[in-house]
């Protein structure tokens, strides 16, 4: 959250770790993710989060922003999306 600090309106904080908990939860216990490098997580949060609000945003930056493949990106936005059926 803090590479997000200040790029998004007040309480982005509570919406992205909810969606976050409501992936886990929903994989608990046999499933959970790798975590590998947690900004590529990030990464894929901040994603959904500017989908889900209408903010124009470039994976191929959001990416690099983070440090990151955009192929990373995409595996784990996808992966949020479809457990989270978004």
């Amino acid at each position: 959250l803090i590479k997000m600090h200040g790029r998004y309106r007040e309480g982005y904080e509570n919406e992205i770790r909810e969606l976050w908990m409501e992936f886990i939860r929903s994989l608990h216990p046999n499933r959970l993710p790798r975590i590998r490098k947690r900004e590529a997580w990030a990464a894929a949060l901040e994603l959904c989060y500017c989908l889900r609000h209408s903010i124009d945003i470039q994976k191929t930056i959001l990416a690099e922003y983070y440090g990151i493949t955009y192929a990373t990106l995409c595996r784990n936005y996808n992966r949020i999306r479809s457990v989270l059926k978004i």
